[in-house]
């Protein structure tokens, strides 16, 4: 198997960049390389919806509690500790919560906009969060939930961040992904990194970067999806209302 390292390596080469050159040695050069690629997971992750790239949190919420953090412990900040202890969501995409083990509830987003529209946000109705906004921060980034959890529920959240992988900590680790998705990278990461260095890049490495992203793509594209119906709480009135999400 690939480490991040070869990886990288591949990368370089294909631009003819391998000597450190304007940096000051080679771990600085493969430093930068390696927030580059960082970046790229960023974007894919973001506007493609790589599976690869999706992480999974699994969390108890606490009886009237709206909000929670979510990151790394901050060594500077020992006595703010995350609620959750996680990296830092780039983007949520699904979140839903168990009241038991047989049935999970979704919980639905609201944007900022929204969730400042709420007036009585750690109002309790007796029932679990219908819906959260998420805000990414630096230390943590922050769920709000509305309703305010009458009670400890399990919440499941799917998200994208930066793979804990890609990190120059591990760059003799390797590379858990298909082998696809690895050519995608190498060819990708070329074509990222070739105008940081001002080199020319090789006409056929901007072709194949595009080829190898299209097949990881094809086979995005073709996962199915349903729709999901339930009965949910509206924030703005006292209503229940249908809600169908697709």
């Amino acid at each position: 198997m690939i480490t991040l390292r070869a990886l990288i390596y591949r990368s370089l080469r294909l631009v003819q960049r391998t000597e450190s050159g304007e940096y000051s040695s080679t771990t600085e050069l493969e430093n930068e390389v390696v927030m580059a690629l960082q970046s790229l997971v960023s974007n894919w992750s973001v506007h493609h919806q790589l599976q690869p790239f999706t992480t999974i949190d699994v969390f108890n919420t606490h009886p009237n509690k709206a909000s929670y953090t979510i990151g790394i412990q901050d060594q500077y900040a020992p006595q703010n500790p995350p609620d959750i202890e996680s990296n830092i969501p780039e983007q949520i995409m699904d979140m839903f919560y168990s009241f038991d083990p047989a049935i999970d509830y979704p919980i639905r987003p609201i944007s900022e906009r929204d969730y400042f529209r709420i007036n009585l946000k750690k109002l309790n109705y007796g029932i679990g969060p219908a819906y959260y906004y998420y805000k990414y921060n630096i230390p943590y980034g922050e769920i709000f939930f509305w309703p305010a959890p009458s009670k400890s529920f399990t919440v499941t959240v799917s998200s994208y961040k930066i793979p804990e992988w890609i990190s120059i900590d591990n760059i003799d680790s390797p590379v858990p992904l298909p082998t696809p998705y690895i050519e995608a990278l190498v060819y990708n990461l070329a074509v990222a990194i070739s105008p940081e260095g001002n080199t020319q890049l090789p006409p056929d490495v901007f072709g194949r970067a595009q080829e190898t992203l299209s097949n990881i793509l094809y086979f995005t594209r073709k996962t199915a999806s349903i729709a999901i119906s339930d009965v949910g709480f509206s924030p703005y009135a006292n209503t229940y209302r249908y809600a169908s999400l697709r």
